[in-house]
């Protein structure tokens, strides 16, 4: 019913144009333009659909039409009281609009939590598609036979053994952390702080590469840039008009997050050439040693 109505009105359109005796390639033009605009209309309509339906069983906090739960479910303080007080009404779980087309399900209960993480549940393609040129076709974004794949290949690497000497690093960076907080006791910024300790623990003990960038009172570019990609994916997720990729791309804050991106891809490599740099003359004097 929905796409019959849409052609009925394109079509409409084009003998409107036809009307006004344009020249031929502006008509093709006019049309182009009509036809994605109604492609953009149907798939935020089925969108919209998709996204009630998914949640219709589930109660929640009412949300305004166009910023959805944007305006309260923020990553601050006033954003984690409004989960707070969402968990505590409706024990188990909870819709979570994003603008008026997306919509997301909100576990807080063991028992809901655990039918998700017993299961390869497919992961959800919006919110994931939106880290894609920060961290490539990696495991946490794939799905399917190629996660299958590339899990197998890692599980060695996370044996308990092997991540017993980490322990160490990760209190160092805790400590670190704590000693920082221990300065400020009244008042301290969570989720910057933390993470940079994510950062300092991943570089040292993936890379064995001492940032310091928990201490450093003025930032390296490597550090900047994942700081930056981080508020940015924050704030392209709560801002519903900057969902569209090729609208996100035309924005200030689009082109500043793909030339982070970029910035941060260079340092990563240039960090694990040094590093595979090492590991191999560590090799060749051990061969020279015997």
């Amino acid at each position: 019913m929905l796409v019959a109505w849409l052609w009925t009105l394109l079509a409409s359109f084009l003998q409107f144009i036809q009307r006004l005796s344009l020249s031929f390639w502006l008509s093709i033009f006019v049309s182009i333009f009509l036809g994605y605009l109604a492609n953009f209309v149907f798939s935020s309509v089925v969108l919209m659909c998709h996204s009630r339906q998914s949640i219709k069983n589930f109660d929640g906090p009412p949300s305004r039409w166009l910023h959805g739960h944007m305006d309260r479910a923020t990553f601050d303080g006033n954003g984690l009281k409004f989960h707070i007080e969402c968990a505590t009404k409706y024990k188990t779980a909870y819709p979570l609009w994003f603008g008026p087309l997306r919509a997301a399900l909100v576990l807080c209960h063991p028992d809901s939590l655990r039918v998700i993480l017993s299961n390869h549940v497919p992961k959800e393609e919006f919110v994931y598609s939106l880290i894609v040129p920060f961290t490539g076709k990696s495991l946490a974004v794939v799905n399917g036979k190629r996660w299958q794949q590339m899990r197998k290949l890692l599980t060695p690497a996370f044996h308990a053994d092997i991540l017993r000497p980490y322990v160490k690093l990760f209190q160092e960076s805790t400590n670190t952390l704590l000693e920082k907080w221990s300065k400020n006791p009244e008042k301290m910024e969570c989720f910057k702080d933390l993470g940079l300790m994510a950062l300092d623990s991943t570089l040292k003990c993936a890379f064995s590469f001492h940032s310091n960038c928990q201490s450093n009172v003025k930032q390296d570019e490597f550090t900047r840039s994942i700081t930056a990609i981080s508020k940015a994916l924050i704030k392209r997720l709560i801002t519903p008009i900057l969902h569209p990729d090729w609208i996100f791309r035309w924005t200030t804050e689009g082109r500043s997050f793909y030339y982070n991106c970029e910035s941060a891809h260079e340092t990563a490599e240039t960090i694990i050439t040094t590093r595979r740099k090492t590991l191999q003359e560590k090799v060749r004097k051990n061969l020279d040693f015997f």
